[in-house]
């Protein structure tokens, strides 16, 4: 019977032998399977990203809009759309480190009350410089949401499929971004108010705050904190939800281990992987950030009038679910690595389709499959961040790179703004050639994370620790 719990292909070269009376937290969560307590996560932490996604693309549709109304210039908008990824550049450290520290659960769940407040303030803007501090902010609150949840959820899932649920959390970011064009064609074009647009895109923030009492901690975060007493007790919870039972014995923790980031570093093998993997995430924040921000601008110029823009948005934004299908299906068949390296050549190739074509039905077209392919390279990018990490520093090292990626996302639109007083196609011959970098480097990493168990080696002691740590309110 215990054989049978451990029995599996994709573990049986990643688990040190066991004793008959132990098992590890891979086993256990392998064992409890994909379930109930699960999908329970899954819609929370989904939320959560709703909620990031929608106000981060609350200024690529307020941009036009606040240009005529308070007669901003190309260097005063390019400053208001990079005011987001300010905050997000040390909200992304911020709240990673903080999930190492105090748990993914609360640093989940703060990291949304602070956007949603900042959310709400920005409706009530009056000056570009209010709305500037408001949207500072609200990136510092949203900065950490997504790396804490694609942790968290990480931390849950069995490693069989894990690429495919890891991919699902993200359509909720899909539907975040449907729902953002959405509320700026019913808000802008319909309702002519901003302020209203801003609301709405806060609100589903507020659903987080209400379901907080339904997320739990991770068992694995209690056990790199060196608590197994909370993390068997919390695996028992998630095997009762799930309606089935933990293996029989103990919960086996490795040798003990302090390990940092820094410390880590200073490995070669760690370095050149960290290294090869920032610059991928570089390369696609400067070109997603980019189209992102700059497209209803793209289609203005084009010929698109302001009323309609959203709604042209709205149908190339569709876009993103063939590129969660296409990221689902490749993930755990080609590998993580590749899988990337292949959406982000889609992406630069769209991209540079999209700069040369004159005919707008063909532009619709290319902005479509570009959308396609910037989903799905976002999606597996902080899936493979989330699992060559290991847990001690998976929150902090997940934060830091998505930091890193959010100084790039802040240069993205100021190098827009100034390429597009010379001519509509330079910004995106550089987008272009920022995705296609970013594939090289993708292909360059020398880890694949398929198939492989998330890193359980370097925790810590468990038995110099009581069964109690600095909790975070929630």
């Amino acid at each position: 019977e215990y054989m049978g719990v451990i029995e599996y292909s994709v573990m049986e070269e990643d688990l040190s032998p066991l004793l008959p009376s132990e098992f590890t937290i891979d086993s256990a969560i392998d064992h409890i399977q994909f379930g109930r307590f699960q999908k329970r996560m899954l819609f929370i932490c989904g939320l959560g990203l709703m909620t990031d996604v929608l106000l981060l693309n609350e200024m690529a549709f307020l941009l036009p809009v606040l240009k005529e109304e308070w007669s901003l210039d190309k260097s005063h908008q390019g400053l208001l759309g990079a005011a987001t990824y300010l905050g997000m550049v040390v909200g992304a450290y911020f709240w990673g480190r903080f999930s190492d520290k105090y748990g993914r659960r609360p640093g989940f769940v703060w990291s949304v009350i602070v956007a949603i407040i900042a959310g709400f303030c920005s409706a009530f803007s009056h000056t570009a410089v209010f709305l500037g501090i408001c949207r500072i902010v609200v990136g510092f609150g949203i900065g950490g949401n997504a790396p804490v949840a694609f942790t968290l959820f990480s931390e849950i899932i069995p490693v069989h499929n894990r690429g495919f649920h890891m991919i699902l959390i993200d359509a909720f970011a899909m539907m975040g971004m449907l729902f953002s064009c959405a509320f700026a064609y019913l808000a802008l074009s319909r309702w002519k108010s901003w302020r209203a647009f801003c609301l709405l895109s806060s609100t589903f923030g507020l659903f987080v705050i209400a379901l907080r009492k339904h997320l739990t901690e991770s068992p694995r975060f209690y056990i790199s904190m060196g608590y197994q007493r909370d993390a068997k007790s919390l695996l028992y919870q998630i095997a009762l939800s799930n309606h089935c039972q933990l293996p029989v014995g103990n919960l086996k923790t490795p040798a003990a281990a302090n390990i940092s980031f820094s410390a880590q570093f200073r490995r070669p093998s760690f370095a050149i992987t960290t290294m090869l993997l920032w610059l991928s995430w570089i390369g696609l924040h400067l070109g997603s950030t980019g189209i992102h921000t700059w497209l209803p601008t793209f289609f203005s110029t084009k010929g698109i009038i302001s009323e309609d823009v959203p709604r042209v948005v709205l149908f190339t934004a569709f876009g993103e679910i063939p590129g969660l299908i296409l990221a689902a299906c490749l993930i755990d068949r080609i590998g993580r690595r590749w899988s990337l390296a292949l959406m982000q050549t889609l992406a630069a190739t769209f991209t540079g389709l999209f700069a040369l074509t004159i005919d707008l039905d063909f532009s619709f077209v290319h902005a479509f499959f570009l959308n396609m392919a910037i989903r799905g390279a976002h999606s597996l990018i902080f899936v493979y961040t989330s699992e060559v990490y290991a847990t001690p520093i998976r929150g902090s090292a997940l934060g830091l790179a998505a930091s890193i990626a959010r100084v790039t996302s802040i240069l993205s639109p100021l190098l827009g703004a100034s390429l597009l007083q010379h001519s509509l196609q330079a910004p995106l011959i550089l987008y272009a050639l920022s995705f296609l970098v970013a594939a090289i480097v993708s292909i360059m990493l020398p880890i694949e994370t398929a198939g492989k168990v998330l890193d359980a080696e370097l925790i810590q002691d468990t038995n110099s620790r009581g069964s109690t740590f600095n909790r975070i309110p929630t």
